[in-house]
């Protein structure tokens, strides 16, 4: 007999749920055995979160995504996600450029063509300026010379969408193993 209370997982941690009682759900997001934010949901699905301690993720390793089409851009960053690694996404190299994040990137997953910089020159000037960040493109229109010039300058994956979910994953392991 189902009682109303059970505990299914949630990102290797237990969600308690009890509608009977509270009509609220409660999860803590612990990293590292230390709990850091704290969130509640309840039967309206309105919630409130609470950051606990003083654990800052702005100097973590993260994924950077740059596509200037937001659902490619943001599938990615769920499928980077749902692998269990840290990412942000953009939707410009020049934005990508601009955040404090260029340093803390330990694979970038960009976009061929882009208005403003593309791909290509987003590579040399990340590779001129020191950065030697793997990188993986993503292009609808892909071409022998671009494809080979980011291959040369030493790109680790270049992706024609659509492509297989399992190609992408294995890029980001060979990128991860390159940083």
């Amino acid at each position: 007999m189902e009682t109303g209370f059970r505990k299914r997982p949630c990102s290797n941690k237990t969600l308690d749920l009890d509608p009977i009682q509270s009509n609220r759900i409660k999860v803590d997001i612990s990293i590292f055995h230390e709990t850091y934010y704290s969130i509640e949901i309840d039967n309206r699905c309105s919630y409130k979160a609470r950051a606990m301690g003083d654990f800052d993720l702005s100097n973590e390793p993260v994924i950077s995504i740059i596509d200037d089409d937001a659902f490619v851009r943001d599938g990615i960053g769920d499928l980077v996600t749902a692998l269990g690694y840290r990412s942000l996404t953009f939707a410009s190299s020049e934005e990508f450029l601009e955040s404090d994040q260029v340093s803390n990137t330990v694979c970038l997953i960009t976009d061929l063509h882009m208005p403003g910089l593309n791909g290509l020159d987003l590579q040399q000037y990340l590779l001129e300026n020191g950065y030697c960040t793997p990188i993986i493109f993503v292009t609808a229109f892909p071409g022998g010379r671009a494809q080979e010039r980011a291959l040369k300058a030493g790109a680790i994956a270049f992706l024609s969408k659509p492509f297989e979910e399992t190609s992408l994953v294995s890029a980001v392991a060979l990128a991860l193993r390159a940083s």
